[in-house]
């Protein structure tokens, strides 16, 4: 386990911040994800929000890879 520190991005002020912190494998291409806050997009957030209503694991739409960005 590692003990580095991660930024969150996209900057801005949210009420909730959900940053990714955990990927596998951790190669070089999935590393480019890690501090990426899951709150920050609305199709991803409602996801979310459904799950924590709900209590069950909740789908969301298509959504863009993070892969490519940053």
């Amino acid at each position: 386990m590692s003990t580095s520190i991660i930024r969150c991005f996209p900057r801005g002020e949210r009420e909730y911040y959900l940053p990714i912190d955990y990927v596998s494998p951790l190669d070089w291409r999935n590393r480019r994800v890690l501090g990426f806050d899951m709150f920050s997009e609305a199709i991803r957030r409602q996801a979310i929000e459904r799950s924590l209503e709900s209590g069950d694991a909740s789908l969301s739409g298509p959504v863009a890879s993070r892969h490519r960005e940053r």
